[in-house]
């Protein structure tokens, strides 16, 4: 897919009508290649508009000239990346408007990258699941499930 929308015809700076919600291909930043992608957020409707790569699972604010219509085919694949949230915790003042901080972020990578970790879903909100993660050894942190480590490292606070 990537090589196909490298191509000559798709070099051109195409204008896309972004819904929320929508399929689209776009040119993630990470590896610079092309891949299916939702639309998260395109309220401007020149700058760019944050997309939700469907193979993996993270997300960027995209150059509208970097995104395209996708073809047909390029959706019989099921998307890879399920889109979920931690459950029963929030960042810590979520209810002042605070989002995660980029040290519990960091935190967050730090704990779960390259792990085998075990996913508990508690409940599904529309297309998100909700999930508990716990560590399957508990040799690197105190306490097995992510959410309570990041409750005790004060990078999070359990919902009201």
């Amino acid at each position: 897919m990537s090589e196909h929308y490298s191509k000559a015809p798709f070099k051109e700076n195409t204008k896309v009508a972004l819904a929320c919600g929508s399929i689209v291909v776009a040119k993630r930043h990470l590896d610079e290649k092309w891949h299916r992608g939702r639309v998260v957020d395109a309220t401007d409707s020149t700058g760019p508009a944050k997309i939700f790569f469907v193979d993996f699972g993270n997300q960027e604010w995209v150059p509208r000239k970097l995104i395209r219509e996708i073809l047909p085919e390029y959706l019989h694949t099921p998307f890879q990346a399920i889109e979920c949230s931690l459950s029963d915790i929030e960042p810590v003042n979520h209810e002042k408007g605070a989002f995660w901080s980029k040290s519990a972020i960091k935190t967050f990578m730090q704990l779960v990258e390259r792990q085998v970790l075990l996913a508990e879903i508690t409940y599904r909100l529309g297309k998100v699941l909700h999930v508990k993660l716990m560590k399957t050894s508990r040799e690197s942190i105190h306490k097995p499930n992510i959410g309570d480590y990041l409750v005790s490292a004060c990078y999070a606070q359990y919902q009201r």
